[in-house]
């Protein structure tokens, strides 16, 4: 085949953190080397044999679920029209760490690293704003931790997961018997029971 063009097109802005790209998601893992611009990632190949050795195979693209996405739009808009609301603040926080941990781990590409940066920025915002909100403190604490865990396999604990020990740690002295706040410390007493 002389060339072919493959374009997928978004109805939002495309980038790294909703279009997952070098890592595989499932079966489907997104080509590499899409070149991203407005809501489309391209890609161009020349002079290829189609099948399972050729750059292009059968194109799958492993992506955040739309909904997932537009609610992290939602959520951006929502503190961009309120910056002093702590609520809005956590949500959006929230929102970010849905789409960066996975069931048995966490996103290791460079969106996923963004979104947990964006995490840690709103969960900081939101407790800037409300420091005596032990469910943030919690979900905050939740992000940390299951980072940290994972991490730990490679690396020995890491300073998240002494900054995950002090968010549930301060959840737990604001409102020790919230059932949110405990069905998170259980979750990090059993990732980190010396921890805790």
């Amino acid at each position: 085949i002389g060339s072919a063009d493959i374009i997928l097109h978004l109805p939002y802005p495309a980038s790294t953190q909703n279009v997952i790209m070098n890592m595989q998601i499932g079966w489907a893992e997104t080509p590499t080397d899409g070149v991203i611009e407005g809501n489309e990632v391209r890609w161009h190949f020349d002079d290829f044999e189609p099948g399972f050795d050729g750059p292009v195979q059968n194109m799958e693209f492993a992506l955040v679920a739309p909904a997932n996405w537009e609610n992290i739009l939602k959520e951006q808009d929502n503190v961009a029209k309120n910056p002093n609301d702590s609520e809005a603040w956590g949500r959006l926080a929230k929102s970010y760490k849905e789409i960066f941990l996975m069931s048995r781990g966490y996103r290791t590409d460079l969106g996923g690293e963004e979104l947990y940066q964006l995490s840690i920025e709103a969960y900081e915002k939101c407790l800037a704003l409300n420091p005596n909100d032990a469910q943030w403190h919690a979900g905050f604490a939740d992000l940390l931790a299951k980072r940290a865990y994972w991490d730990s396999f490679t690396n020995g604990p890491t300073s998240d997961a002494y900054r995950a020990l002090d968010e549930i740690h301060t959840a737990l002295q604001l409102a020790p018997n919230d059932p949110k706040v405990l069905e998170i410390a259980e979750t990090i007493f059993y990732m980190f029971p010396e921890g805790m």
